[in-house]
């Protein structure tokens, strides 16, 4: 099998999980949720199949899988926003909130820092030297956006503030799987 289509039943394992998820803290219609997402699943991945195998010469085979990725990551997110109302709707405490913004912050900085060291050392590459440097300011750069963002947010009190934390730990989620599963990402 090749890392290609690793990396798309290891997308479509992602949104699994997410859809899962879901289904476990939806109290009503379950059904209809899982047979929405799974309809969609299905056109879309029938359609990326159909227009994989019928692709033409050139960078046609490419930009189908790079399209196929993003749709299913696009999936992703939004069930992953589905997931994040129905905990918001369900919390009627602040700390569950804080606790998971203050989890995934930690998982960030923990992981970011890692990548900062291994990079740092030599022991973990984005391809050239030159897409090494540039990914350890981007990850630099999201680790003290999230620091500010974590002492501006230092309470998540009102419902403004619980929606941009959460919206926040969805992004350093993101943030946190992009970065192991960049295309240049090596561990020597």
């Amino acid at each position: 099998m090749s890392e290609d289509f690793q990396l798309i039943l290891g997308s479509y394992l992602f949104q699994w999980v997410v859809l899962a998820l879901v289904l476990i803290v939806t109290k009503k219609k379950k059904k209809p949720v899982l047979w929405i997402n799974l309809g969609i699943q299905i056109a879309y991945s029938v359609f990326f199949i159909v227009s994989f195998f019928n692709a033409g010469p050139g960078g046609v085979v490419l930009s189908v899988l790079v399209f196929w990725m993003f749709t299913i990551w696009l999936h992703w997110f939004l069930t992953l926003v589905h997931l994040t109302i129905i905990l918001i709707s369900r919390s009627t405490s602040n700390s569950f909130v804080q606790k998971v913004y203050d989890t995934v912050f930690f998982i960030f900085v923990l992981a970011s820092a890692l990548l900062l060291f291994g990079t740092w050392t030599g022991v973990i590459s984005y391809g050239l030297d030159d897409g090494t440097k540039y990914m350890q300011i981007g990850i630099l750069g999201g680790l003290i956006l999230a620091t500010l963002f974590k002492i501006f947010l230092y309470k998540l009190t009102s419902k403004p503030k619980k929606i941009i934390g959460i919206f926040l730990s969805l992004i350093m989620l993101f943030l946190c799987f992009y970065y192991l599963t960049e295309d240049h990402f090596r561990i020597h």
